[in-house]
């Protein structure tokens, strides 16, 4: 697993927003909710396609309207890592992206660890999680763009050197995995729980 693995997943969901003007336009969010049954099919947790489809949606949209709701905020919950030299821009909007970015690393390499293998709890917080960090980062991307921004400085800065040499020193470090894991915790939490009524 690199970083071109976390990479691909942002593209493929980023492609179909190339030309919109929402940040999430329906072929997107379907996109999203199907990529998400698919991954909980490959885990092998729910019943029927549909079911997983069903809940799919339901989570993207509960993460849409929560990152909807920050607004301008969505930077501030993006996870701060001090034990980690990750590289910085300089512009808040695509800071705070790779570091939704290094959530979605922590999370595949959970997926594969044989210690989950039998954590259908960690396995859904994985898939659910992967999800979610996604959309934020695609959320953060429309004032990226609106500032004058584009995709192939986000594409470069989320795949340069510099943060695949953190994102190997996670896959490579215990400690360093610890306290990513740690720090996407509540982020995660966050943008994955229902709202309390």
């Amino acid at each position: 697993m690199r970083l071109s693995v976390s990479a691909a997943v942002w593209i493929c969901l980023c492609a179909p927003v190339a030309a919109q003007q929402s940040w999430l336009p329906p072929e997107a969010e379907d996109g999203a909710a199907r990529q998400l049954a698919t991954r909980v099919a490959e885990i092998g947790v729910g019943r029927t396609d549909e079911t997983r489809l069903s809940a799919a949606r339901q989570l993207v949209i509960r993460v849409r309207e929560r990152l909807e709701s920050w607004g301008e905020e969505a930077v501030d919950h993006a996870p701060r890592f001090d034990e980690l030299d990750l590289p910085e821009s300089g512009r808040l909007s695509l800071d705070a992206m790779a570091r939704y970015q290094v959530c979605n690393m922590v999370l595949m390499i959970q997926l594969q660890d044989p210690d989950f293998a039998n954590d259908e709890d960690a396995k859904i917080s994985s898939v659910s999680g992967l999800t979610a960090f996604t959309l934020a980062a695609m959320y953060l991307r429309h004032p990226f763009l609106g500032a004058g921004g584009n995709d192939g400085e986000i594409e470069a800065f989320l795949t340069s050197e510099r943060m695949g040499s953190v994102l190997e020193t996670i896959q490579t470090e215990p400690a360093a995995r610890a306290h990513a894991e740690r720090q996407c915790a509540p982020p995660l939490k966050a943008l994955v729980e229902p709202s309390e009524r």
